[in-house]
């Protein structure tokens, strides 16, 4: 049987997640995650989208974003392809390093927004790894403190 086809919502507001495959670490080090970072960049220039929140952590990947004219498939396959050929040819291997397409959540801007960056800023927090979302270097919390 055939996926659904996605809903896109020009201007519409998602929560994007994407998942290593097994739950395997997605970043070697800090310099992948920086990799990533500018492969997001490039990505969100190319296709006219918005990033209100993020958040890289070890095994999966946290999007809040605002989507632009084309659907979401097109950046999120181009994000994924592009850092799982980063990782593959600095590690020297193969094979799946997401477990499956991106999950992405139509959220309602004036209800849920807030909510939302507060839930993608403070996961490092939920899994223990920091008490302050602002010490995770990782996310788009410290860009919101100004840093």
């Amino acid at each position: 049987m055939p996926r659904r086809p996605r809903l896109h919502v020009a201007g519409g507001f998602y929560h994007v997640i994407l998942r290593g495959n097994h739950q395997q670490a997605l970043f070697r080090s800090d310099a992948d995650r920086t990799a990533l970072n500018d492969i997001v960049a490039e990505t969100i220039a190319a296709f006219g989208m918005r990033i209100h929140a993020f958040c890289w952590m070890s095994n999966h990947l946290h999007f809040g974003l605002q989507a632009g004219a084309l659907p979401l498939s097109l950046p999120m396959q181009r994000i994924a392809m592009r850092y799982a050929r980063h990782l593959h040819r600095r590690m020297n291997v193969t094979g799946h390093l997401f477990e499956r397409r991106y999950r992405a959540f139509l959220v309602d801007a004036d209800s849920y927004l807030l909510t939302l960056v507060r839930y993608i800023h403070c996961n490092p927090v939920s899994a223990g790894i920091v008490k302050d979302p602002a010490d995770y270097r990782w996310s788009s919390h410290r860009a919101y403190l100004g840093h």
